[in-house]
């Protein structure tokens, strides 16, 4: 089996060869609202959902939807279903006409939101499931621990994970729950989340199922 250094490896290099032209991330929480390029992840993304074979995506945290585009390149030629929620309606210009697309305006947490994505999936695993949303420990634990019992993804994905307190505090919690199948991919790839502000963000991967 491959591991999971190489895994995120292959990803980076299988990224390269999906055309990113278009895509922004949006209007930035941190640096006085600044419009954004595409972030140097999108193309980690874009290879992960190329070399896994990933056709069935959730998405927490769409903010303007360069993410999520980013998963549908890699994906392209698999006719992927991609579910993205987030609490506000920011995306709606950047996925418009987006096929295979379905975005959920809620709280990801809320019962009917939760209800909806897993009938929207039809009770079956999914193969990535990517959370950048509350950078809190307990709703990202919640929605990490809940969409991974109902929906069974074979790879997970976080942003920020060592930007915040209570973000690093998650994943040292998840690098203890599955060791070696849990990589911050920009340890090995720093180009995947470059320093914000001097900070490093960190850029998460585990593996749950093969």
């Amino acid at each position: 089996m491959i591991t999971i250094q190489n895994l995120a490896k292959a990803a980076w290099t299988a990224g390269e060869q999906h055309d990113m032209t278009g895509l922004h991330y949006g209007r930035h929480h941190n640096l006085d609202g600044a419009l954004l390029g595409p972030a140097p992840y999108y193309r980690f993304l874009a290879g992960l959902a190329d070399v896994s074979g990933a056709r069935r995506i959730l998405e927490i945290g769409t903010h303007e939807g360069g993410s999520a585009r980013a998963m549908l390149a890699g994906a392209r030629g698999r006719q992927p279903t991609l579910l993205t929620i987030d609490i506000e309606n920011n995306s709606a210009l950047q996925l418009e006409g987006a096929e295979g697309v379905s975005r959920i305006i809620s709280d990801a947490l809320a019962p009917p939101c939760i209800s909806h994505v897993l009938r929207a999936f039809g009770g079956k695993p999914i193969d990535l499931l990517y959370i950048d949303a509350d950078h809190r420990y307990l709703p990202t634990m919640s929605m990490f621990g809940l969409y991974t019992t109902l929906l069974k993804p074979r790879l997970a994905v976080f942003d920020d994970i060592t930007l915040y307190d209570d973000m690093a505090m998650f994943w040292n919690d998840v690098k203890v729950a599955y060791g070696d199948d849990a990589l911050d991919v920009s340890d090995i790839i720093p180009e995947i989340r470059p320093p914000v502000e001097g900070r490093r963000p960190g850029f998460g991967l585990v593996r749950l199922h093969t």
